[in-house]
């Protein structure tokens, strides 16, 4: 007998993504920028059997390697590409495309008790929703705007999370940060304040 349930094609397959997706993950924080592309690109001509969650981590960590490069306008390409943020308000059979799989078959087998079992102790993904990974997406393209010197770009991409975010979520400090950084590169101190006194209270 085999140690485990046996492999399907599709399985196997999206085995190959998750790995390749994890070493492109692992270059990425070792600043190894040229192999993190590699493996992206690779990731990247599994079109069109890719899933949405791996298209948009390859698109986001090509884009980060690619600003460590200095390659900005690439990286901006990565990030206002239509597969990376058209797809993420769909969802497959009435779920969240981010949510993990649930077993194929519903009848009581010792490989889907073992896969309930390995699923259990798997952290959700981050995002785990379609809003806040079209969140991230763009401000990620707003620090690529940044850092080619593009601060109205980069302002106005900013704008654009209020459009993306859950109703009653907050704004991301990080946005809250970017927006402090641009309004002073751009000599408008007094925007810079109220930044500051709407969102530090202790400040005002």
């Amino acid at each position: 007998t085999v140690p485990g349930p046996t492999f399907k094609p599709r399985e196997a397959f999206h085995l190959r993504c998750s790995v390749l997706i994890a070493a492109a993950y692992v270059n990425l924080r070792l600043f190894n920028s040229r192999q993190t592309l590699e493996y992206t690109k690779e990731l990247l001509q599994c079109e069109p059997y890719l899933s949405i969650t791996h298209r948009l981590l390859a698109h986001s960590y090509t884009a980060e390697a690619l600003v460590m490069e200095d390659r900005i306008s690439e990286a901006i390409s990565h990030l206002v590409a239509d597969d990376v943020g058209s797809d993420f308000g769909a969802h497959l059979h009435g779920r969240n495309p981010f949510d993990n799989p649930e077993p194929a078959s519903t009848q009581t087998t010792a490989g889907n008790i073992q896969q309930s079992q390995a699923l259990k102790h798997t952290r959700k993904w981050f995002p785990n929703n379609a809003s806040t990974a079209k969140v991230l997406v763009q401000y990620n393209l707003t620090v690529a705007y940044a850092f080619r010197g593009e601060l109205e770009k980069a302002g106005e991409a900013l704008k654009q999370l209020s459009k993306f975010k859950e109703p009653n979520a907050e704004i991301p400090i990080q946005a809250m940060l970017m927006a402090l950084y641009i309004q002073v590169q751009l000599g408008n101190t007094d925007t810079a304040r109220k930044i500051i006194k709407q969102h530090c209270p202790q400040y005002r």
